[in-house]
């Protein structure tokens, strides 16, 4: 072992909340899965936005901007915690929600 490595408690696993796996360290693609989440967490918040933008233009008002943008918001808000609710080792989740998450772990070692 490299002295150098970075050690992680036996009993923590990042990407099995229910710590009844093997694994014991993150997957490698999680930084490019929070990368997606905060471009969605743009993306959503702009459309939504530009949207508003547009039809206040066509509508002469300022409501549906605000509209929009307050969906965005929302919207994205609820897509960060749905991601960290998922990856995050003390979130409470379902027993199905666990063992769906453990059966595509399982499909994904086994490709």
């Amino acid at each position: 072992a490299n002295e150098f490595e970075l050690k992680t408690p036996r009993n923590l696993s990042i990407m099995n909340p229910s710590n009844d796996s093997t694994e014991h360290r993150p997957p490698e693609n999680l930084p490019f899965r929070f990368a997606s989440v905060c471009l969605g967490v743009i993306a959503e918040v702009t459309l939504g936005a530009v949207l508003g933008y547009w039809l206040d233009q066509q509508f002469g008002t300022v409501f549906f901007m605000l509209v929009g943008l307050s969906l965005g918001m929302i919207l994205g808000t609820w897509n960060l915690i749905q991601f960290a609710r998922r990856w995050t080792p003390t979130a409470k989740r379902s027993r199905r929600e666990i063992r769906d998450d453990d059966a595509d772990d399982q499909l994904r070692q086994e490709t």
